[in-house]
């Protein structure tokens, strides 16, 4: 996160794990939950960044690998419970 968002997080917990197979092979993404700790987001890697609540989060487009933890975290919500 440092890298890429200029920022330090905390990794709280583990959400969920994603697996999906690309024509160039499969790839295993892992989600977890985590806690801004400091620093503010600079973008050094991407473009733009938008904070979104979960009901606003279908209105994107995600890579294939991404779609099942956007599902839950819509599904479920934001609470670690």
């Amino acid at each position: 996160m440092q890298e890429e968002l200029g920022i330090e997080i905390s990794v709280d917990g583990f959400f969920m794990e994603s697996l999906y197979s690309y024509d160039q092979g499969t790839i295993q993404l892992l989600a977890y939950w985590s806690t801004l700790k400091s620093g503010t987001v600079t973008l050094n890697v991407h473009q733009n960044i938008t904070w979104v609540d979960r009901h606003s989060m279908v209105q994107y487009r995600y890579a294939p690998a991404d779609i099942p933890i956007v599902r839950r975290l819509v599904q479920t919500g934001f609470s670690r419970e």
